[in-house]
């Protein structure tokens, strides 16, 4: 695998994977969480939402990302079918980003998925045209881990956001 590189360390994908380990839930960890979510507000600027994340990796399997002791990042995967999962929510801290830790996250989700059975993985993001930079990247992070748009459906209540299934 090539290497990767971010804020100054240079780790290969597979260093970036070996890193992935299940959360166990916690408040320190709840904190760590926030703490990247935080980092991201083009993505996770509403303080409701942002608290749901992080109340739902109480609820739903969540894997980190980072040196021992340290929260990167994290994905947290729900189940809804013996056959389908999906990625509730993934954030690498904003000084991360680029370094692989997305992509092993992912990577291992698709793995863990895998293991249980499971035959699709499914992520939900803003749809194009919201007029969105931020989630442009989004688009094109999950576009190179191979995944593809599968779905366009409107938010009960709300005409004007659009999102989708990747």
């Amino acid at each position: 695998a090539g290497a990767e590189t971010g804020s100054g360390v240079a780790r290969t994908a597979s260093d970036a994977l070996a890193a992935v380990r299940r959360a166990e839930p916690g408040a320190a960890l709840e904190a760590s969480f926030e703490r990247v979510l935080r980092s991201l507000p083009a993505w996770f600027g509403r303080a409701d939402a942002l608290q749901e994340y992080v109340h739902d990796t109480s609820i739903h399997p969540t894997f980190v990302i980072g040196r021992e002791g340290t929260v990167d990042g994290f994905l947290t995967l729900r189940r809804h079918h013996p056959e389908s999962f999906e990625i509730h929510c993934i954030a690498v801290h904003a000084e991360r980003r680029g370094s692989g830790g997305g992509r092993a996250l992912v990577e291992h989700a698709q793995a863990v998925a895998a293991a249980q059975g499971g035959r699709f993985l499914q992520v939900k993001t803003v749809d194009v045209g919201a007029g969105s930079a931020a989630y442009e990247l989004t688009r094109g992070f999950y576009r190179r881990l191979d995944f593809r748009r599968s779905n366009r459906f409107r938010p009960c209540g709300t005409r004007a956001r659009r999102a989708c299934s990747w």
